[in-house]
């Protein structure tokens, strides 16, 4: 699934391809820099048929981008399709051991 993420022509930004080329299959990720400040923003989509390989992809992915994050903001966002997560209640559905719970 093609990706992207649209930045106003009058930011200043870096692809961040460390993020973007990862081992999570969809994803795209960028540096945005704005007087002084940094935010690292990820877009992510996770297919309902992701794989337990993709799945632990996407939480080391996760983790890396934290780690790169250091000392600037970040902003991840999209579509993680995990229905056992329930973000109204703030619970999952499942043991400890399932990707969702990992996940959340």
């Amino acid at each position: 699934m093609a990706h992207g993420v649209y930045i106003c022509d009058t930011l200043q930004f870096f692809p961040m391809p460390e993020l973007t080329n990862d081992k999570f299959q969809d994803s795209v990720w960028c540096k945005i820099i704005t007087h002084n400040h940094h935010l690292i923003v990820g877009s992510c989509y996770r297919s309902t048929s992701s794989t337990k390989e993709n799945n632990n992809s996407l939480l080391q992915l996760l983790e890396k981008a934290i780690r790169q994050a250091y000392g600037s903001k970040i902003l991840i966002f999209g579509d993680f399709n995990y229905p056992d997560i329930n973000y109204d209640r703030y619970e999952v559905h499942g043991g400890p051991d399932t990707d969702a719970h990992k996940f959340f």
